[in-house]
């Protein structure tokens, strides 16, 4: 199947600076997928978690995947960069906004890690409107390199606690 486009989610920087191995698993498989011709055009979204406000960073999430991306063998021409969300809910937000309503992209492929499809499968299909038709795609984890027990239950604590704020916002 071919698409519109590929967006790949960031998911945080450690303390040294560098992305973390569930990001470039999630790169990796996003290059696949280039290789394979199955988009042309790849937009990595994030900037830095809030945490990282006080002391940002050098590079956003998305620069360093883009840097990760090319030194892979991505055309570089072919990636774009979303540079203002700094959690899930932002990454869908802008990704749509800048991106796939401008371009009237209709058949996009969202990749994240296999722990956090569930949530993201949530928001981007709320977020998005009726032209859009979101695909999902999770990089699978290895548990010996992640505790994915820990994040497994904080992805369900947060799938299930946000549309309780959403009820309450959208009144």
């Amino acid at each position: 199947m071919k698409f519109d486009a590929v967006i790949v989610l960031a998911g945080g920087i450690q303390k040294n600076g560098a992305l973390p191995m569930t990001v470039k698993q999630r790169i990796d498989l996003a290059y696949q997928l280039f290789r394979m011709n199955v988009a042309d055009k790849f937009v990595f979204s994030g900037k830095w978690s809030v945490y990282w406000d006080h002391f940002p960073p050098s590079r956003t999430e998305a620069q360093l995947m883009k840097n990760y991306a090319v030194k892979l063998g991505f055309n570089s021409e072919s990636i774009f960069v979303e540079e203002h969300s700094q959690n899930t809910f932002e990454n869908a937000f802008y990704a749509i906004k800048l991106f796939t309503e401008p371009n009237k992209w209709k058949k996009v492929l969202v990749i994240t890690s296999d722990f956090h499809l569930q949530r993201c499968k949530k928001i981007f299909n709320y977020l998005g409107s009726s032209n859009e038709h979101f695909y999902f795609l999770g990089a699978k984890t290895d548990a010996n390199l992640f505790k994915k027990t820990k994040w497994t239950i904080k992805e369900k604590f947060l799938s299930n606690t946000q549309w309780l704020f959403q009820y309450f916002l959208d009144r």
